[in-house]
């Protein structure tokens, strides 16, 4: 299975999971995200984000994930290239999450059981993220303040983030792989977790 097909199943598989407007089809988010961050599931690895960093005088304090994982705790991970942070916040095994986890190429062979497990963390963690901090606290209602608000943090400030919200609109528009299909619904999981309290300025 190529990782492209390995995310549409997952975004098929926990569409039904994320609390999304009428107006948007939930599974194409995900699938737009997912386009966005990691060209569909195949640039996957952790990715250094500075602004993180606090060795660089970054522009978030994550003071206390840094002292326990180092340059770890700066990245984004998996297909949707979540902050090590917000996975911590929504996965439900957070005691027992490291980056490591995340460090899995993409599958050369059908059915890439490290590459599926991962990727399904990864969407478990996105959709509980989505619908606590985005489409809950933050009240967004349209594909565009979905992806800005992924990728900026905040819908609703005046940062042009255009160019991201703009190749979110062409993925999803993007049609899902041929002969992609969603397992049962049955095998399907979210951890809703309550959102974070937003830090205070």
């Amino acid at each position: 299975m190529s990782p492209k097909a390995a995310i549409a199943r997952l975004c098929m598989a926990y569409a039904p999971h994320l609390r999304a407007p009428a107006s948007v089809d939930p599974a194409k988010v995900l699938w737009a995200l997912a386009g966005c961050e990691s060209d569909f599931g195949a640039a996957a690895l952790p990715r250094h984000e500075a602004a993180y960093c606090n060795i660089g005088r970054g522009r978030y304090d994550v003071t206390a994930l840094t002292r326990q994982w180092g340059c770890a705790a700066h990245c984004s991970y998996g297909p949707w290239q979540m902050m090590f942070g917000h996975l911590v916040d929504f996965h439900p095994l957070h005691d027992a999450l490291t980056p490591a986890f995340f460090i899995v190429r993409p599958p050369t062979t059908a059915g890439d059981l490290e590459y599926t497990v991962m990727a399904e963390h990864s969407i478990r963690c996105a959709v509980a993220m989505l619908n606590a901090v985005i489409l809950g606290r933050q009240g967004a209602t349209t594909l565009a303040e979905v992806a800005k608000a992924w990728n900026h943090g905040n819908w609703r400030d005046q940062f042009d983030d255009s160019a991201y919200t703009d190749r979110a609109a062409r993925f999803y528009a993007t049609p899902f792989p041929d002969g992609a299909t969603a397992p049962p619904a049955s095998q399907t999981e979210v951890h809703n977790a309550p959102a974070p309290a937003p830090p205070v300025p």
